[in-house]
């Protein structure tokens, strides 16, 4: 056969021209082979080689129609393969795409809710930042340092009586143990 009449067989079996650029290279490897076991099949089955090579019009035989049916249904079962192989690669994409689309979302999620907890952390600070900058300028007011000499130093002017009483609530251990006695 001459590639002319290849080409003009696969143009009315398959109703469009398979060529290596148009489709992918899987699906013009599993059509070769399909043609080349109908065509071993029909070489077997016809007398006549130009019955064999797939001519049209009113030279068709029943085994030429036959034959032709039976390159439909393997050319049908062909692209349902290949149609469910990408219905199939979509769902997986799909799929992995949502996946993605959760997991960055819950991470964008917890970035906000963590940002939020810094702005306020970072609120927080400033206005320490605030009362510390005004007791630094208190440092040199002589009446700030007599207070702060009381409070922290329990120093006295003198002439005066410091008083140190205990704690108004007795503490726990002490209660106990009185509570004992008495009984």
């Amino acid at each position: 056969m001459s590639e002319d009449n290849t080409e003009e067989i696969r143009e009315e079996l398959y109703g469009e021209e398979i060529s290596e650029e148009s489709g992918s290279d899987d699906l013009n490897a599993e059509v070769n082979n399909e043609e080349e076991t109908m065509s071993e099949e029909a070489a077997g089955s016809q007398e006549d080689a130009g019955s064999a090579s797939g001519v049209s019009g009113e030279y068709r035989t029943p085994e030429d129609e036959a034959f032709a049916a039976r390159i439909a249904a393997r050319r049908k079962a062909i692209r349902r393969k290949y149609r469910r192989r990408k219905q199939l690669i979509s769902l997986a994409l799909i799929l992995i795409f949502v996946m993605l689309l959760t997991m960055c979302g819950k991470e964008i999620i917890r970035l906000k809710s963590e940002n939020i907890k810094l702005k306020q952390e970072k609120q927080e600070l400033i206005e320490e930042r605030d009362d510390l900058e005004k007791e630094l300028e208190k440092v040199d007011d002589p009446e700030y340092i007599k207070d702060q000499a009381r409070k922290q130093l329990k120093l006295l002017d003198p002439g005066e009586i410091l008083f140190l009483f205990g704690d108004e609530e007795p503490a726990e251990e002490e209660t106990e143990e009185n509570a004992d006695a008495e009984n």
